[in-house]
């Protein structure tokens, strides 16, 4: 239900010519999204295979990338649009964080994997989400680190609002923060940086 919620909001206030792409990563639930093209997994492929499959299958210059627990507000589609069309860089929305003050700055320094749009041609310059770190937790962060290194800007855009409502997935599996500590040491084997610490981008 949130996912189909998201998924008509996007409809309802897109600015832009978009072609829609749903998947659906092993959710025991079927529902219908009319205007899109519908992915089933199963079982669960993890965040970074769900999404190198969704861009792989999008035919448009421009890629966003959204998570089920979004809620978009009128105009963040061109906000974010205008960001990566004027440079090369990777852009990201403000979001409420919670505390009932609104879009007022954005998420973990600016860069967060649960929205984010890039072209396809620096995607694909960049090449796919590092799957190693299925199912979740910093496949964003390998990635983000990966374009930083490449010289691509991470752009945060105030224009560009999103509702995030965070965490909906994993709600209360005690083996989560097992998973993100593994991972965020995963990361930084990977880059010879300090693990705990905040990325250097």
């Amino acid at each position: 239900d949130m996912t189909l919620r998201a998924y008509e909001r996007l409809v309802d206030v897109a600015r832009l010519r978009t072609e829609f792409i749903v998947v659906d990563n092993a959710s025991p639930h079927v529902r219908r999204f009319p205007g899109a093209r519908l992915v089933r997994n199963d079982p669960n492929q993890g965040v970074a295979r769900a999404w190198n499959q969704g861009i792989r299958l999008a035919r448009a210059p421009l890629i966003a990338v959204l998570n089920n627990d979004c809620f978009v507000e009128a105009g963040w589609d061109e906000a974010l649009a205008l960001a990566v069309r004027s440079g090369r860089r990777i852009a990201f929305p403000y979001t409420d964080h919670g505390d009932g003050e609104g879009h007022r700055v954005p998420d973990q320094a600016g860069t967060a994997g649960w929205c984010f749009m890039l072209s396809r041609a620096l995607y694909d310059e960049l090449g796919p989400f590092d799957e190693a770190f299925t199912p979740a937790f910093c496949e964003d962060t390998d990635y983000w680190h990966r374009a930083w290194e490449a010289g691509v800007e991470l752009t945060p855009v105030p224009a560009a609002r999103v509702w995030h409502e965070r965490r909906t997935t994993t709600g209360t599996d005690p083996r989560v923060e097992q998973l993100l500590f593994a991972h965020r040491h995963k990361y930084g084997w990977k880059h010879g940086v300090e693990a705990l610490a905040a990325p250097p981008y």
